[in-house]
């Protein structure tokens, strides 16, 4: 087996499946905004009280209202495309 056929059949093939993953990962909001908006869900999720509980619907709505649709929108497409 020459090299070529050995790094096309392990490294070079993994490299061009995740070859737009740093344009995902280079996003700020990656980092910052997405996990405050889960630890926030969680937290009102999660987080007993003597209030009705509200549903789980409203709570995500309005934690992800933060980020804004488009951003989750226009991430979420890069994120399928990056895998």
């Amino acid at each position: 087996m020459s090299i070529s056929t050995i790094l096309a059949q392990g490294p070079l093939r993994d490299m061009k499946a995740y070859q737009r993953m740093p344009d995902l990962l280079d996003n700020p909001r990656m980092f910052t905004a997405y996990p405050d908006m889960v630890v926030g869900i969680a937290k009102d999720l999660f987080t007993v009280t003597d209030d009705a509980p509200v549903p789980m619907r409203k709570t995500i709505m309005r934690h992800s209202k933060k980020v804004g649709w488009m951003n989750l929108i226009k991430d979420g497409i890069k994120g399928v495309k990056a895998i």
